[in-house]
């Protein structure tokens, strides 16, 4: 039978959460913690902004829309070329403004913790 308390976390397996949560970690607990593990922080990972828009295009889906986009062309069908290309660039183009909402996000939280 098994409890459904938690009792440690991986950083302190001797103490039980509980007691963490109700009371809070000690001043001392804190600073071998900071020291152990470091800030809890995500890194920068931003990227040039041309190279981000280009990364968008280099990827196993974005090569299958290409590779239809040159057959489309051999074919002489030039509608469903144009038709997969816009496609392609709205993809594209949606991935990068949401990555950089993102990256917006990220950066405010990094301006707001201490």
């Amino acid at each position: 039978m098994t409890s459904d308390k938690p009792t440690a976390t991986p950083s302190s397996p001797a103490k039980p959460v509980e007691n963490i949560a109700s009371k809070g970690l000690t001043s001392d607990e804190a600073r071998s913690r900071l020291e152990k593990d470091g800030r809890n922080a995500m890194p920068d990972t931003s990227v040039h902004p041309l190279r981000n828009a280009l990364a968008k295009f280099w990827a196993p889906v974005p090569w299958l829309l290409e590779a239809s986009i040159v057959l489309q062309v051999a074919l002489h069908k030039y509608f469903e070329a144009a038709v997969i290309a816009g496609l392609l660039v709205f993809n594209a183009a949606l991935a990068y403004l949401q990555e950089g909402r993102a990256q917006a996000t990220l950066s405010a939280l990094n301006r707001v913790s201490p």
